[in-house]
């Protein structure tokens, strides 16, 4: 509630006047609000459905699985600073892997700029944290189908149950409270994002990609308003909290 430089002994009292101003005159806070409601939507269709998938892949005793249980957990073990250095030299236009290997398939006519396109940067962003995120949720799920009792499929089975029925009717329904635990914990992290979109793009091209914790740290650290951008900071929060409180209710609802 103050104007304040974060160095300069001096501070303004403003009240609410930080708040006012993000939410009727920043140019951006709006843009970097719409980026992580983005990253939320790509964060539940990508790591969450891949994580279940390879959970449900690799969750059996079967010689060589651990290897790829092994390789899909692997990125969750990296930073996402390292992670996004690696998928910046990855998108590269001139040198990137997935460029050559576009050119090797085509012949040499397909090439992109990944980030040419401020619009879609941040999707490509979310890619790169997908290939980290993926791995953490097939790791929850994998948890959550172990505590299932293979007393229940052999039940099943004896009824003739097919592996499409015993899916639907038995493993989600008894992922459910699992599949809570993942979906708050990606929705959280879809708007406590930070690292991997500093590493990446630094919020931009111009400021496309910033999310609201990198709007947050550029008033603070590039700015100097340290007001402005704890208030940012307090609105993050808040939308943290009410998430996780209402995924909370709606669970607590579910298990009468």
């Amino acid at each position: 509630m103050f104007q304040w430089d974060g160095v300069s002994p001096d501070k303004k009292f403003v009240g609410f006047g930080n708040f006012i101003y993000i939410f009727t005159e920043d140019p951006v806070f709006y843009i970097a609000l719409k980026n992580n409601l983005k990253w939320s939507a790509a964060s539940l269709l990508l790591p969450v459905s891949l994580g279940l998938g390879f959970a449900l892949l690799f969750s059996k005793a079967i010689k060589g699985f651990s290897f790829f249980r092994g390789a899909v957990y692997f990125p969750a073990t990296l930073s996402l600073v390292i992670i996004g250095t690696i998928w910046t030299w990855m998108y590269d236009p001139n040198f990137g892997l997935i460029n050559n290997a576009l050119q090797l398939v085509s012949g040499g006519h397909a090439s992109f700029d990944w980030f040419a396109k401020p619009n879609n940067t941040i999707f490509f962003v979310v890619l790169a944290a997908s290939w980290s995120y993926s791995g953490i949720c097939m790791l929850m799920f994998m948890s959550g189908l172990q505590a299932i009792s293979r007393e229940i499929y052999e039940s099943a089975l004896i009824d003739g149950a097919t592996r499409f029925r015993k899916l639907v009717y038995i493993t989600l329904p008894l992922l459910k409270n699992t599949l809570n635990v993942v979906l708050v914990t990606t929705l959280v992290n879809s708007f406590q994002v930070f690292d991997i979109v500093f590493t990446m793009t630094n919020g931009g091209p111009g400021r496309a990609t910033n999310v609201l914790a990198s709007w947050s740290y550029a008033q603070v650290f590039t700015y100097h308003d340290m007001g402005r951008g704890t208030a940012i900071a307090w609105v993050l929060s808040i939308i943290v909290l009410s998430i996780t409180i209402l995924s909370n209710r709606i669970s607590s609802k579910n298990d009468y």
